[in-house]
């Protein structure tokens, strides 16, 4: 079993098959997953594109670049740490491109009155927060 140490965190590199049930052990994921089932762990760190079709317990770190939500919205919303680009459906704008467009009551294939709209315009401002909290989550602790 392979592994690599981060910020003193010794992690357990991936390897496919491997059950992520452990919640004393930390996993790093170099490639993209795709996991059906819950992940129990006390650290993870990816570093590509991981869909968990599960729940996810992690008692420590968790180190994403991007998150998929779909927030009972008509269409999933992808936030990408590192980009100030939100993508909701196939359409990806910039989140103060967003907030006009909803100020605005712009309209993509559905109508601003419609209760589809009011639910994705509800939705984006709480992906607006996980943004926010997707960057915090990924803060590095800064030497002391």
């Amino acid at each position: 079993m392979k592994t690599k140490t981060i910020n003193d965190i010794e992690y357990i590199i991936y390897e496919s098959g491997m059950v992520l049930n452990d919640a004393e052990k930390s996993y790093y994921f170099e490639d993209d997953l795709d996991y059906d089932g819950d992940i129990k762990c006390l650290h993870f760190y990816a570093v590509k594109d991981v869909i968990v079709r599960g729940n996810q317990y992690v008692g420590g770190n968790q180190y994403v670049r991007s998150i998929y939500l779909h927030l009972f919205a008509k269409w999933p919303f992808l936030l990408d740490r590192d980009s100030d680009t939100i993508k909701i459906g196939c359409e990806s704008k910039t989140e103060s491109e967003w907030v006009s467009f909803f100020a605005n009551k712009e309209k993509i294939n559905t109508d601003p009155s419609d209760r589809n709209y009011k639910k994705l315009e509800s939705a984006f401002n709480v992906a607006r927060q996980m943004k926010a909290h997707l960057v915090l989550m990924n803060d590095k602790p800064k030497a002391e």
